[in-house]
């Protein structure tokens, strides 16, 4: 190991120290523990985007086991890496594999509760075979591979719940983050939580974008099972007649609630009125309005769910055929309808839009759909795109009316509806629901 150091008098030194004769130096903890993080966090990230792809869910077990055991072995246990036993994170490999592979059936086929304690079990069992195997293969004998089974039945369920326990905090915390931040952002008067989201939104939308573009195109591979797609959509439907609870109509419900609504007659509305006009309500029906300065937001039921539509004659609404769940695909087909728009009326187009193409040095008729999304994407600008639940359309309205943190108004769009439904119905049942919305001839999902 050699330290090169620069004294404050300019002068160059260098010490010279040995390793250490066993275990692992603190330098190779970190780096392996570091590089062994990062590897488990793609993998279960890609267990997750490959859910419905068996096969590639089971390449992205087979690295996280790895990952995990190297990390057990140098970090926890301090092994040299010379030290390493390969034969067990060979093992670890398989068993992260066999688990990634199965899991999508489990989860295809159970559900809440069951889904939890099955997953974890058969996580467990492949742990105890691990470890039976490594004992068998390090010369131990009978009781010592029935110890090392319980060993690793124990230490495969305790890391499979707690890496589910942990998913399901974090949804918990952002849950309440962004209920508390809807409540709060609207009274703050000072700029720290629009610096914040700014912030946020370039570390988050691209990997957001990044993963739905790489989830798209797993499910369009030979690896996209259709057995699995169909048990999940069969296995939705199944719970939301059985339980009567459509979580994702609760959830858009209980998102409008959160503004402050009015009937079509003018009083106020509270969220138990709100479930009960959606409930007798025909799908395309407005059931609630909210009102701010001369703008009036209509709140309508569609495709399952209630979302905010913003008046037409004011905001400029273009018609796209059909959303899909990449945000990026949606707003620059936008882009070139409301394009032509401007090209055909340009009065329609707000002046700070006009003035920040001019500033860029183009004009309306030579600025690229690319260039444009990015001119309306910058928040400084005042506008957004915002995506309709009916499926087809995109309007362009005024940060101020649609988000939370400019004293919009909290709801579900139609890029949020269309996650949803793919991640919990499947890509089948998402492709119908997508044609049936194109198609205006039917309703999407009820």
């Amino acid at each position: 190991m050699e330290c090169f150091q620069l004294s404050a008098e300019g002068v160059l030194t260098i010490d010279i120290d040995e390793l250490p004769g066993e275990g692992a130096t603190p330098l190779a903890k970190w780096l392996v523990g570091a590089t062994c993080l990062i590897v488990t966090a793609v993998g279960l990230v890609g267990s997750t985007v490959f859910m419905m792809c068996p096969a590639l869910s089971a390449a992205s077990g087979a690295i996280t086991g790895a990952a995990i055991d190297v990390f057990m072995q140098v970090v926890v246990t301090g092994q040299a890496l010379a030290d390493v036993n390969w034969n067990k994170v060979v093992l670890s490999a398989v068993t992260g594999a066999v688990a990634g592979f199965v899991g999508p059936y489990i989860m295809a086929t159970t559900g809440g509760v069951g889904y939890f304690f099955a997953d974890s079990s058969v996580d467990a069992v492949l742990g105890g075979i691990e470890y039976t195997v490594t004992a068998w293969l390090d010369g131990a004998d009978g009781l010592a591979m029935i110890k090392s089974f319980g060993y690793g039945f124990a230490l495969g369920f305790a890391l499979s719940a707690g890496f589910k326990g942990a998913g399901e905090l974090v949804k918990l915390l952002g849950k309440g983050a962004g209920i508390v931040a809807n409540k709060i952002a609207p009274k703050l008067t000072t700029t720290v939580c629009k610096k914040l989201s700014d912030v946020a939104s370039v570390i988050t939308v691209p990997i957001g974008n990044a993963l739905a573009k790489l989830q798209k195109a797993a499910d369009g591979s030979v690896f996209y099972s259709k057995y699995i797609a169909n048990a999940m959509t069969f296995r939705q439907l199944a719970r939301l007649v059985d339980d009567g609870v459509d979580e994702l109509a609760d959830g858009a419900i209980h998102q409008v609630a959160r503004n402050n609504l009015v009937d079509t007659d003018g009083n106020p509305l509270t969220e138990e009125a709100l479930r009960k006009l959606f409930n007798n309500a025909k799908d395309g029906e407005v059931i609630a309005q909210i009102v701010k300065g001369n703008d009036v937001i209509d709140v309508v039921k569609q495709n399952g769910i209630v979302g905010i539509f913003f008046d037409p004659e004011k905001y400029i609404t273009v018609d796209i055929s059909r959303l899909v769940d990449d945000r990026d695909t949606n707003m620059l087909e936008a882009v070139k309808k409301i394009k032509e728009v401007w090209l055909e009326d340009p009065i329609t187009m707000p002046a700070a839009l006009s003035t920040a193409i001019r500033e860029s040095g183009d004009t309306l008729e030579t600025i690229t759909p690319n260039k444009l999304l990015s001119i309306i994407r910058t928040r400084s600008n005042g506008f957004v795109l915002h995506e309709n639940i009916d499926m087809r359309t995109v309007t362009l309205v005024t940060r101020e009316l649609h988000d939370t943190m400019e004293g919009g108004f909290s709801h579900m769009g139609g890029v949020a509806l269309a996650k949803y439904v793919k991640a919990h119905m499947g890509s089948a049942y998402f492709e119908r629901l997508m044609a049936a919305a194109a198609s205006g001839l039917a309703t999407a999902t009820n």
